[in-house]
């Protein structure tokens, strides 16, 4: 697989790996595979309160037609 040059590479949890490398400028986007109307993951809700820029939560239903 070819690695994109601009890509950050962070070890540990994933929550923590993400944390540490947003910076107040980034945009970071989560899937979240919860149906609608259910509260967020609790690896999603770490994300958003974790980091301190802007998160994109995307939603996928998983019961969709891909």
């Amino acid at each position: 697989r070819v690695e994109r040059t601009d890509a950050v590479v962070a070890s540990g949890p994933l929550v923590s790996a993400v944390t540490d490398v947003a910076t107040a400028g980034s945009l970071v986007v989560v899937g979240d595979s919860r149906p609608h109307g259910r509260g967020a993951s609790g690896l999603v809700r770490h994300v958003v309160f974790g980091v301190r820029c802007s998160v994109l939560v995307v939603r996928h239903d998983s019961a969709a037609p891909a």
